[in-house]
């Protein structure tokens, strides 16, 4: 309940508040709406690092990416067919791509040390310095065209519905990761394979909710840009932030499967994005039946003798 009240507040405030200041809504997605719901998974990956729970982090980042194109988007899919504006996606897509092969790169001595997260910070820095520009171009396009700027009362309401929303997505995803967590422990599975699946469903839900509600008032734009938007806010940013705090470690598993699969899973949704003009049902089908496979594949590896 939480979660959905919090995903229609946030849809429809980052929505008028698009409209108001004349940027795109998948441009708000990219930045504004992907920060907000990756606040969850920031948290939970800074308190992680701090407290020496480097399994958490790592594997809380990489799930949290397969769960946002194979879960996310899959579900929406599977509801409605997802319509895509190409041109809209070339650029953020090879963003996405390359910082999911240099995490890959990153992670080759076993371990993201403090210099590379500064340097995964700097990266993301650089990202939404070139967001802004890209906004105030699309900005000075509307002026242009003779749009009209809201009054200052209207403007403050769409910021408070948009902060409203991102609180109760925040508070609703708190919840569930408490529970899941409590109940992964008494399950006796690994740190890494509950921050794959426990922690990065919990943290994801946000994003999950906020995709839904978007697709159902027919926001595709908000909706794709928020799950590339995360996917590079959840390496650049908060893999780099809890790098800053602790060195993190990379499990041999990563390189084995788990990278893999994020990876082919972001190269799968950019070849669907650049060879056809929406997700269809029967796609967002098979992204979800992969990614229960996924989860099947850990569920059995986890408690193999």
């Amino acid at each position: 309940m939480v979660l959905t009240t919090g995903g229609e507040f946030l849809v429809r405030g980052s929505c008028n508040l698009a409209r108001a200041l004349g940027v795109s809504a998948f441009v708000v997605g990219l930045t504004v709406v992907s920060m907000g719901t990756s606040a969850p998974e920031l948290v939970v990956c800074v308190i992680s690092a701090w407290r020496g729970k480097e399994a958490f982090v790592l594997g809380n980042v990489v799930g949290s990416n397969i769960i946002n194109v194979l879960v996310a988007l899959g579900i929406s899919a599977a509801i409605a067919a997802v319509p895509i504006q190409r041109q809209l996606l070339k650029k953020d897509l090879w963003v996405m791509w390359g910082a999911s092969c240099l995490l890959v790169v990153l992670s080759w001595d076993d371990q993201i040390g403090r210099p590379e997260a500064a340097g995964l910070v700097l990266l993301l820095v650089g990202y939404l310095w070139a967001q802004v520009r890209r906004a105030k171009r699309h900005r000075a396009n509307e002026e242009q065209n003779g749009a009209e700027s809201p009054g200052p009362a209207r403007l403050l309401s769409y910021v408070a519905m948009t902060l409203l929303g991102l609180a109760g997505l925040a508070l609703g995803a708190h919840w569930m990761v408490d529970s899941a967590a409590y109940m992964a422990q008494a399950w006796g599975v690994s740190e890494t394979v509950v921050g794959l699946t426990i922690l990065a469903g919990g943290t994801s839900l946000p994003e999950l909710a906020t995709f839904v509600v978007a697709a159902i008032h027919r926001q595709h734009d908000l909706a794709v840009g928020n799950i590339i938007g995360s996917n590079i806010f959840n390496i650049l940013g908060i893999l780099g932030c809890a790098g800053l705090i602790r060195p993190i470690g990379v499990a041999p598993a990563m390189f084995l499967v788990h990278y893999p699969v994020m990876i082919i899973a972001a190269l799968v949704l950019g070849l669907v994005v650049t060879t056809t003009n929406k997700i269809s049902r029967s796609e967002g089908f098979v992204a979800v039946l992969l990614y229960a496979g996924y989860v099947c594949y850990l569920y059995f590896t986890a408690t193999t003798p």
